[in-house]
């Protein structure tokens, strides 16, 4: 029996033994997982500071060959770089203003003929922004019952959609009474 006992306790030291070295397995992945993310941060950090770092040295290096070139005065390599720099620029330009212009159209087509003289002056974000408040503004509308252009109610109106004071208006006024019987005729 005690045998029986021993080996009971072997088998259980043995299950913790293993439990243990795959805890301390699991510990050691993490702390693996851990340095190779501190590493990859490292890594990006150092690109990010060699990338502005190359950048600062090509402007670097333009600004020396214009002072080089503003010292022998040779203006005219200088003028054609700045021209060459200005032609590539010239289309992006147009092409923002055809974008602004049909932008501005939009947005004042939007708005009431009264009012686009007035708004037509104002920089596009305004204009904009100004437009996106008057869309979103809110009328507050008492009550929603169906009016004819003559003042009366319309004849779609039931009598029971009213509310109480309406209901005691329509009573008191023998037109308007009439013209609710006459609507469920």
């Amino acid at each position: 029996m005690s045998e029986d006992n021993n080996a009971q306790v072997e088998q259980e030291v043995s299950v913790v033994e293993n439990e243990t070295e795959s805890v301390d397995q699991s510990a050691q992945d993490n702390n693996e997982v851990g340095s190779l993310i501190a590493e990859s941060k490292k890594y990006r950090t150092r690109a990010q500071s060699a990338e502005a770092e190359l950048k600062e040295l090509k402007e670097n290096q333009k600004l020396q060959e214009q002072k080089r070139l503003e010292e022998k005065e040779e203006y005219k390599s200088l003028y054609e770089d700045v021209k060459s720099e200005n032609e590539k620029l010239k289309p992006i330009v147009e092409t923002f203003k055809i974008q602004d212009q049909k932008r501005r159209e939009n947005l004042l087509d939007q708005l009431p003929d009264e009012d686009r003289e007035i708004y037509q002056d104002l920089s596009t974000n305004k204009l904009e922004a100004h437009v996106g408040k008057l869309k979103n503004a809110k009328i507050q509308v008492e009550s929603g019952k169906e009016v004819t252009s003559s003042g009366k109610w319309a004849s779609s109106t039931k009598f029971k959609d009213l509310s109480k004071e309406d209901q005691e208006k329509a009573k008191r006024n023998p037109k308007l009474w009439k013209q609710f019987v006459e609507g469920y005729r």
